[in-house]
């Protein structure tokens, strides 16, 4: 309940395989977070295989989530390669946050109800390699 997603925008709308997908997230705590949690993103396919994913700590490890102040947004921007040899179709892009130590995944709530532990954020349609 610590650290929430108050946007999120991609770019471009409909990546290549071949390219990067560049992802902003901005988080926000409300309180002092005493741990640094690391960010994955991911490209799902269909079946919930991993198509592409980057990790890091937000921005590149130089905005660990231990220093955030409450209130205060947190700009996090990272790129996701999508491989060359990526099928065209939908994908499904999700975040969240896990402990680099013992990569347990936090859990989510959504509206006060528990929502796993990886946060949906939208369909990304890949085209083809030109």
């Amino acid at each position: 309940d610590a650290i929430s997603l108050v946007g999120y925008n991609i770019f471009p709308r409909l990546p290549m395989a071949g390219t990067t997908l560049q992802l902003t997230l901005d988080w926000m705590s409300a309180s002092i977070v005493d741990r640094r949690y690391t960010v994955f993103a991911q490209l799902l396919d269909a079946d919930g295989r991993v198509a592409a994913q980057f990790d890091s700590e937000p921005a590149g490890g130089t905005q660990p989530t231990s220093l955030w102040k409450p209130g205060v947004t947190v700009r996090d921007r990272r790129g996701i390669p999508v491989p060359p040899d990526t099928s065209a179709g939908e994908y499904t892009l999700i975040v969240g946050l896990y402990d680099g130590t013992t990569g347990e995944r936090l859990p989510l709530s959504v509206g006060g109800s528990a929502a796993g532990d990886a946060l949906v954020l939208q369909s990304v349609t890949i085209s083809a390699q030109e």
